[in-house]
Order: structure tokens, then C-alpha cells, then sequence
């Protein structure tokens, strides 16, 4: 990696430019009703919103999703998200997806990977499954697809 693509680190702030802009402290805490039916598009998801959306300029979404349990058909749709990034990392739990050209995988807690793009399938979780998903942009568009796994 060469010096220029590291983070730099100013002793002097005159010498220093904004790239970014400002924004505010966006702290969200968990409570009882944190978690919401169909916040967003999948109406067989329980949705906690950090609400860092609209801080952000609507440059990234992150949210907190716990699938209802059991897995049935309509979880298991295949399909595909149009987005620069689709990180998914799991917090509780396991999720076994299967993903276009790439097979079957079991997440588990403390798993991570970025779908964007990619056709993808899920085929069971945990009663207790609970992921993280970091989107960029925050607005995207989720496809249904079929596809050969």
C-alpha cells in the first residue's frame, strides 16, 4: 500500500481541507421496541433502523435485522441488491445462503461478507439470528432473480 492511500494524520490544522461533509453525533441505543415489522422492504424481517440515513446525505444505510423465524419460501426468494456495497455481518446465530457461481455457505456469528450484486439465496437461519447490514448507497434497489446455484 503506498503512503498515499493511508490515513494522514495533521499536526498542523491550518494545513488540513475538509474532504467530507460535516455532520453530527448519531448514537442509537437498543430498547423493547427497537425493532420493527417490514421497516424496510421485507415484510418477514424484524428491522432495527440506526438511523445514520439521513445524517449521512443518504449515503449509507445500516440496520439491525432479525429474520422471523421459521424460514419459509418467501424468505427464500433468490435475488440480487443494485449497490455500490451490501456488507452483511452476523451478530447472533447462523444463516446458511447459497450464492450464485460461489455455493453454499454457513455464516455464523461474527461471519461477514459483501453481496452487492450477486445473486444470492437464503436457504435457513437460526431461531435466533440476528445480522447487521451496512448498504451503500442507502437507497437500492433489491431484484428477484432466478439463478443456478
Amino acid at each position: 500500500m503506498s503512503e498515499e492511500t493511508l490515513n494522514k494524520v495533521f499536526a498542523d490544522p491550518s494545513t488540513f481541507e475538509r474532504k467530507y461533509p460535516e455532520q453530527r453525533l448519531q448514537v442509537s441505543h437498543r430498547t423493547d421496541d427497537s425493532f420493527q415489522k417490514g421497516g424496510f422492504y421485507r415484510n418477514y424481517v424484524l428491522y432495527r433502523d440506526l438511523k445514520l440515513t439521513p445524517e449521512t446525505g443518504h449515503l449509507i444505510d445500516v440496520h439491525v435485522l432479525k429474520p422471523i423465524w421459521p424460514c419459509t419460501d418467501v424468505n427464500r426468494k433468490p435475488h440480487f441488491h443494485d449497490s455500490q456495497l451490501f456488507l452483511a455481518y452476523i451478530l447472533k446465530g447462523w444463516m446458511k445462503i447459497v450464492f450464485e457461481g460461489h455455493g453454499e455457505h454457513l455464516m455464523q456469528e461474527g461471519s461477514a461478507w459483501n453481496q452487492s450484486g450477486v445473486k444470492h439465496q437464503v436457504i435457513d437461519f437460526s431461531e435466533d439470528c440476528e445480522l447487521m447490514e451496512i448498504c451503500m448507497p442507502a437507497n437500492f434497489d433489491t431484484l428477484n432473480v432466478k439463478f443456478n446455484p
